[in-house]
């Protein structure tokens, strides 16, 4: 984990979270797709058409990803986010690479790991999630950085999955 640490007295000391670890795709790191296609045929192409099948050195790497923003990343960002709002210090900055900030935002508005791609994250790209302290999930969330996006229910997102996926919405 690298931090850069400003010389900014105003601004609250950084955390770093384990939790906050992009996809681990184990043997996989560093190499050439090309390499990883004609090695690995059959692996490559589930990481292409079902992610969540693809198994890679033993473990699948999207649902590891998900269920670690979901029960370890999010309960920790959310204490954090509680403190900051009682001492009065405003929002909480989470710094981290795309596909963990896909989980997290997808896992943010209650959405399984079935929506990865769904909500592509970009590079240096910034979400705000309005997540009330009493929610079971985040109500809303918005675009920040490439440019800054209208505000979107997280019911929206919900139920906009859900139909993509096949489930039935009723009501």
């Amino acid at each position: 984990h690298e931090i850069l640490l400003l010389d900014r007295p105003d601004l609250p000391t950084p955390t770093t979270l384990d939790g906050l670890r992009e996809i681990d795709l184990g043997s996989w790191e560093g190499r050439a797709k090309a390499e990883l296609r004609a090695e690995q045929p059959d692996v490559y192409a589930a990481w292409q058409c079902d992610p969540l099948a693809m198994v890679v050195d033993g473990r699948k790497p999207i649902v590891e990803l998900w269920e670690r923003a979901r029960s370890a990343a999010w309960p920790t960002l959310r204490a954090v986010d509680t403190a900051a709002a009682e001492d009065d210090e405003g929002a909480t900055l989470v710094v981290c690479h795309g596909s963990l900030g896909q989980a997290l935002l997808c896992t943010a508005l209650g959405l399984d790991a079935t929506a990865w791609r769904r909500h592509p994250f970009p590079n240096c790209g910034m979400a705000e999630i309005d997540w009330p302290a009493d929610a079971p999930r985040a109500t809303r969330w918005r675009w920040r950085l490439p440019e800054e996006g209208c505000w979107q229910s997280g019911t929206a997102a919900r139920a906009l999955h859900l139909s993509r996926v096949g489930v039935r919405i009723e009501g």
